[in-house]
């Protein structure tokens, strides 16, 4: 029996279409395509999510009540079995847009669990065996503010069970379409997607 096509989901928090992280993102997956991925990508931009509301009303089931454009959007990251997460540096951080998701994501998809010691542990909803891959896109703002970003979606990836296995942080892009005149940047971008798939 042959073995199943590894399918890629791009998620890019980006509200600019073609602006360097929707291209770095596109870059990560086209690499995944050529190692045999099926891929596809998700504009956080045109859909509609709204805040989490803290009222844990998803606790019991991981099912959130808000209804919008999130179950949608949490279906195909479920049915996916790699995960790209893309976001340009806002003001330090990710993107509204993005902010949103992780959120929702981490809130009704991790749960809190008192260890006999009385320690809370994190617990996914996930089954362990997905792989991701981190992409941020930066002007000339302080390099902590990328390490930041990068690891507000590292963070979500691992709380989700996802290793975490390629990172693609590019700072100094001024101005919408910048990375494509960095060939090695998106050379790099590609051979991160390649490994995704075939690591």
């Amino acid at each position: 029996m042959a073995a199943r096509t590894m399918r890629v989901l791009g998620i890019v928090g980006s509200p600019r279409r073609a602006g360097n992280t929707d291209v770095l993102v596109g870059q990560v997956l086209a690499g995944a395509e050529r190692a045999g991925a099926q891929v596809d990508r998700i504009y956080l931009d045109e859909s509609a999510v709204r805040p989490c509301q803290a009222c844990q009303a998803c606790a019991p089931t991981g099912h959130c009540v808000q209804e919008d454009d999130f179950q949608a959007l949490l279906a195909r990251m479920t049915s996916a079995d790699g995960l790209v997460l893309g976001s340009p540096v806002y003001c330090g951080t990710v993107t509204a847009q993005m902010k949103a998701l992780v959120d929702r994501a981490d809130a009704s998809q991790v749960t809190m669990q008192t260890a006999p010691d009385g320690q809370i542990r994190f617990v996914s909803r996930w089954a362990p065996g997905r792989r991701g891959v981190v992409v941020v896109a930066a002007d000339y703002g302080p390099p902590e503010a990328l390490r930041h970003t990068a690891g507000m979606l590292a963070l979500l990836l691992k709380d989700l069970n996802v290793q975490v296995v390629g990172r693609v942080l590019a700072r100094g892009l001024s101005g919408k379409g910048a990375a494509l005149r960095d060939g090695a940047l998106l050379e790099q971008a590609f051979v991160v997607g390649q490994d995704l798939v075939q690591g």
